[in-house]
């Protein structure tokens, strides 16, 4: 099981979980606003990747930044 997740990692969760096929620049973005969250609380990020524990906590995050995304059919 991997502890940190990237960008093909994240479009593929996307992709599985929602249904929807996002671009790197919207996991990127994913990221970035993941890892500025766990900066404000003093933990260490690495850039491009975020926690995968982290990452499953924050699922409702993630369904607001994919709203207007359109699903894959």
């Amino acid at each position: 099981m991997k502890h940190f997740l990237k960008v093909k990692d994240i479009k593929e969760i996307v992709l599985k979980e929602y249904g929807k096929s996002i671009s790197s620049s919207k996991a990127y973005e994913i990221i970035r606003i993941l890892n500025l969250e766990l900066e404000e609380k003093n933990i260490l990020t690495i850039r491009g990747a975020v926690s995968q524990k982290y990452f499953n906590a924050r699922q409702k995050i993630i369904s607001q930044l994919l709203k207007g995304v359109k699903k894959n059919e």
